[in-house]
């Protein structure tokens, strides 16, 4: 089988017929060999042989503007393979339009032509056969395949002594839960905790319990207030046992969980949204198909983390499909300019396919709240404030960054553009996450 794909910049739509079913060569109809197309046919070549799948990838170049030359190698192509499919998920008009005359005075070699609609998982039977190669289920990529569809990687970070990586090894949801409702509603509070906590004599002893020993006589009133407070909290619930000697206190954890919130600020908030993210159902299936947190991603495969290569640092990832989305987590004071970062690295990681998310958890002040939303209005990057950082709101709000894509499904002959826009609205309507898009 032989994919003719319409070269376009929303790389996903050059690979989505093939994630679909498995053909075995691809012919990209380009606009130019320009370095940036030889890069991202370069990266497809990788992207499948990771995946185990020998697919031949070829291209020629051709400008929209001679339809009859493009009718002519459309036909010498049509004509030189076996089961030729037309894919127009991307490109120019002008190529589907000289797809769709070959189609039909080629009728008698069976040519396949068809549309699929990432957004919404829709393929579209454009040679009106009745017959397309959608099977029963949408496809699937995983965070890091996203990536590497865009020419990127995620960088191994080297894991720091006696911490774990919750996106390879267990953390226990009931302590990320606890700690939440004591931690949540002081981010503040819970920053200079674990700063005093970093600043201070940290480390493992011989039994493998994790430590910290602060001398109160080094740490201000308020530090000392935060101080007591969380070590208490904390030993109430079993997570933590303290012991004063004079102005010493000498805290000790066993709790990877614990351990992993403990070691920087802001990383409890990114747990929590990971969490949430990665257990979500909604009637009956899970909403994302993966998920990350803490990935430090290199823009072009040049090197592993501190090598000098360009990173872009996110603190949670997730797929939904073939949709990524892309989430940066504030548990203090930020302003506009982290939307622009998480709208630019969504953009660039993820298409025009892609969504991203702003979430804060702190009390910016009026003037701080509302340029935000102002912005993330602008840019369409969802704002997640901190009353909505709590069960329901913040689990619709994660449902809407997914999309409306329902079961696999293809339309043909037998149903018509106002069934179709007809089946998109009720998926649409039938989303947990409608109140998902950006607001104010």
């Amino acid at each position: 089988m032989t994919y003719i794909e319409f070269y376009t910049d929303n790389h996903i739509e050059n690979v989505c017929s093939a994630l679909i079913r498995k053909p075995d060569r691809i012919i990209y109809v380009c606009r130019s060999r320009s370095a940036r197309v030889k890069a991202a046919l370069a990266a497809y070549r990788d992207f499948f042989r990771v995946r185990g799948e020998d697919i031949e990838i070829v291209s020629f170049c051709a400008t929209p503007y001679s339809f009859e030359k493009l009718i002519n190698k459309f036909t010498q192509i049509a004509c030189g393979n076996d089961e030729v499919v037309f894919d127009l998920s991307g490109g120019d008009n002008v190529y589907a339009a000289a797809a769709a005359t070959v189609c039909e005075r080629l009728r008698d070699r069976n040519i396949q032509m068809h549309r699929y609609y990432v957004e919404n998982g829709i393929m579209v039977d454009c040679d009106l056969d009745g017959n397309t190669i959608m099977g029963n289920r949408l496809p699937e990529i995983t965070c890091a395949e996203n990536l590497n569809i865009y020419g990127a990687c995620i960088i191994e970070q080297a894991p720091k002594a006696g911490s774990i990586d919750p996106n390879k090894a267990g953390y226990s949801r009931e302590v990320l839960e606890k700690l939440w409702k004591i931690a949540g509603g002081r981010p503040k509070d819970w920053n200079l905790f674990t700063a005093i906590l970093n600043k201070a004599d940290r480390g493992v002893d011989r039994s493998g319990s994790r430590y910290s020993c602060s001398d109160k006589k080094m740490l201000t009133g308020e530090e000392i207030r935060v101080l007591e407070f969380f070590t208490a909290k904390l030993a109430k619930e079993g997570f933590m046992e303290n012991v004063t000697s004079g102005t010493l206190l000498r805290s000790t954890w066993t709790d990877d969980t614990v351990d992993y919130c403990l070691s920087k600020q802001g990383n409890l908030l990114e747990m929590y949204i990971y969490d949430r993210a990665k257990h979500l159902v909604v009637n009956g299936s899970q909403v994302f198909t993966d998920a990350m947190t803490g990935v430090m991603i290199d823009a072009d495969k040049a090197g592993t983390e501190g090598s000098g290569a360009p990173e872009n640092e996110i603190d949670v990832l997730l797929q939904n499909g073939l949709k990524p989305v892309f989430i940066s987590c504030k548990n203090g004071q930020t302003d506009s300019d982290e939307v622009y970062k998480v709208k630019s690295v969504s953009r660039r990681f993820g298409g025009v396919f892609a969504a991203s998310a702003l979430v804060i958890n702190f009390n910016p002040g009026e003037q701080v709240a509302e340029s935000l939303r102002r912005r993330c209005r602008l840019l369409k990057v969802t704002l997640i404030e901190t009353y909505e950082l709590s069960g329901r709101k913040l689990d619709n709000l994660l449902a809407g960054l997914a999309g409306s894509a329902g079961p696999a499904r293809s339309i043909g002959p037998a149903r018509s553009a106002e069934s179709a826009r007809s089946a998109e609205s009720a998926g649409s309507e039938g989303s947990a996450g409608s109140a998902g898009s950006a607001r104010g």
